[in-house]
């Protein structure tokens, strides 16, 4: 899968991967991000893995509004954390992963093609 191969260190092939955040390519970040939460997880199923995704991907995309509100960091793994967000059980121990990830972004980067890329690199894994 180019996927793949591009996180493992191959140039990436699109513009939008060429962002750079943290002196790191933008996708470079995400697919670390990515790969640490799905190795920190148990092994799942497809159907699982893409469960999984999907509420991570929750998670990145409520961290990128947070902060585009302008919430602080801690702010918003607080209201991640919160019993109203609707993140439970073992998700709960991938906010702050998530939210920092989120934060070390420049803040021009920020919007829904974050949030589809995190997904994107998250189902590949």
């Amino acid at each position: 899968m180019i996927w793949k191969r591009q996180c493992a260190g191959l140039q990436p092939a699109s513009a939008p991967d060429r962002l750079i955040v943290m002196g790191k390519p933008l996708f470079r970040s995400i697919c670390v991000v990515a790969l640490s939460i799905s190795l920190a997880l148990p092994a799942f199923s497809n159907a699982k893995r893409k469960e999984s995704c999907t509420i991570t991907a929750d998670i990145v995309s409520q961290a990128v509004f947070a902060r585009m509100a302008g919430q602080t960091p801690d702010q918003a793994k607080a209201a991640l954390r919160a019993d109203g967000s609707g993140i439970t059980g073992i998700y709960k121990a991938t906010i702050p992963t998530l939210v920092d990830m989120v934060y070390g972004f420049e803040e021009s980067t920020l919007g829904q093609g974050v949030i589809d890329e995190y997904e994107k690199q998250c189902l590949s894994f």
